[in-house]
């Protein structure tokens, strides 16, 4: 059986690529219809799973799991509008960072998992590291945004810290593909019903699958694969182990392709402080 922290990195590395590849498409597409469109996707392909599902579940897993199709429904829809509309070099090392401290946190009062001197003393270096990150350059691409950005940062915080406590507390008592089954096809329905609530235009919706089936299909592919790979690694570690690693490998990886596909500035300036982020990950999992 693979380590958890090879699947871990495995992991990591897929959410860098489609990172990059939804950064590409949400400048042409509206951020909750893609998100809509991505999550459809992902569960029709988890139908492939149904020959490996155990429904024969405890109710509070049902309960729990019905909570984790809502909080990455709204975590998907935020996560999409913060790419859309800021710097992708600045929004990914945060909530690549910031909603690891809040799993150790959570991990620590809820799950009983206690740290090193060392792995909070790397907790202490990734909080000054994102600090100087945000500080200087974490500006939202519109003034639109400017309001907003923040608010929509701290709450993908949040709802992923707190999905990530919910997910290994889920993997307790239910398989891995059974989870993914379920999460998704509860993440498709909460997501089609804001959908239809903030933005029912059904003909843009047609028109960004039409447009946009493509990568998105590809998208989704990935999105599977690093979903399986990180529930593979959570069900045999420690969530506060493999949620930082599982989230160093992709920074590194956005941060050096974003300045040459998008442009973006300081590229080389963010690349070093998510060094040191990078660095301070692994004294937590030390």
């Amino acid at each position: 059986m693979i380590q958890w922290y090879y699947l871990t990195l495995i992991s990591s590395s897929l959410v860098g690529v489609a990172s990059i590849l939804e950064k590409k498409v949400l400048r042409r597409a509206h951020a909750l219809s893609y998100s809509s469109i991505t999550t459809i996707f992902i569960a029709l392909l988890s139908l492939s799973f149904i020959p490996f599902l155990d429904f024969n579940i405890k109710p509070i897993y049902w309960v729990v799991l019905y909570a984790m199709g809502i909080t990455s429904a709204i975590s998907y829809w935020l996560t999409a509008r913060v790419y859309k509309h800021a710097n992708i070099s600045v929004s990914t090392p945060i909530l690549s960072t910031a909603p690891q401290m809040l799993t150790v946190i959570f991990g620590y009062l809820l799950l009983g998992e206690v740290l090193s001197f060392i792995q909070y003393a790397g907790i202490a270096i990734l909080l000054s590291a994102t600090f100087l990150l945000v500080s200087h350059t974490a500006k939202p691409s519109t003034k639109r945004y400017a309001k907003k950005y923040p608010v929509m940062l701290a709450a993908i915080v949040f709802l992923i810290a707190i999905g990530a406590i919910m997910l290994k507390f889920v993997l307790s008592g239910v398989t891995i593909y059974t989870a993914l089954f379920i999460i998704e096809m509860f993440v498709a329905f909460n997501l089609f019903v804001i959908l239809r609530h903030n933005h029912g235009n059904k003909k843009e919706i047609k028109r960004n699958v039409k447009k946009f089936w493509k990568p998105i299909l590809i998208i989704a592919i990935i999105a599977i694969l690093y979903r399986i790979t990180y529930y593979a690694a959570a069900a045999e570690a420690p969530i506060s182990l493999v949620s930082p690693l599982r989230n160093v490998v992709n920074i590194m990886i956005i941060v050096s392709v974003s300045g040459v596909i998008f442009h973006e500035k300081n590229i080389k300036r963010k690349i070093a402080l998510s060094a040191v982020m990078i660095a301070a990950a692994f004294m937590i999992i030390l």
